[in-house]
């Protein structure tokens, strides 16, 4: 039996997706003939942010095993998340309390495959869902510290870069310009990201690494 990765698309993978039928003309359902593959493993796009590694995260490596807390963000809630880090997730979910959780609303932990996530949602969700938003390594105050580890392995990094603009003018208060980002492929994950100084009220800005993890499916 041939093991598949699942590609990324241009907004994220296909979570806990499996194929059991036969292609071949013929072939019984249920049976793997030789143009079929079962898919065992998924890449899971995981931004790691500048300031959750500046602070206390240890640089990683192209092939190395991590072990993370994740933390699932719906697409639009932060209104300037980057298309790339967008996912569709089918998964479980399962209600919970965090006693540290965000007033109104909903603790619930998602799980796809190998992969769990915490999701803050703002309705009370029970059993299979799929969604589209991002997903973010945590190792402060926005998963519970209790939470379950993902593992997986890290097939590839990117910087990304963004540009901000100072709100209001001469305030020295900076927000994303936009949702665009630009991105470089390392073999290793920096310790420190570079600010890029650009035009009065503009600068450009190492925001993170982009990550596919893959896990198991």
């Amino acid at each position: 039996m041939d093991r598949v990765r699942l590609p990324l698309r241009h907004r994220g993978v296909l979570l806990a997706a499996r194929i059991t039928g036969a292609h071949e003309k013929g072939g019984a359902e249920g049976q793997i003939g030789p143009s079929c593959a079962r898919i065992e493993a998924v890449l899971l796009p995981v931004f790691v942010s500048s300031w959750q590694m500046e602070c206390c995260g240890t640089p990683f490596k192209l092939g190395e095993q991590a072990q993370w807390r994740l933390l699932f963000v719906d697409a639009g809630r932060s209104g300037s998340e980057p298309v790339e880090h967008h996912v569709e997730l089918t998964a479980h979910a399962e209600l919970f309390s965090w006693d540290l959780g965000e007033p109104g609303r909903t603790d619930i932990r998602l799980t796809a495959g190998a992969a769990i996530l915490y999701w803050s949602a703002a309705d009370a969700i029970a059993g299979m869902v799929t969604l589209t938003g991002g997903v973010h390594e945590d190792h402060h105050a926005d998963v519970p510290e209790d939470f379950p580890i993902t593992t997986g392995v890290v097939r590839r990094i990117r910087v990304e870069t963004r540009d901000y603009r100072e709100d209001p003018p001469g305030s020295r208060g900076w927000v994303y310009a936009n949702s665009i980002a630009t991105y470089r492929d390392v073999s290793v994950s920096p310790k420190w990201f570079a600010d890029v100084p650009g035009e009065a009220g503009r600068t450009r800005a190492e925001t993170g690494v982009l990550v596919e993890l893959e896990v198991d499916d």
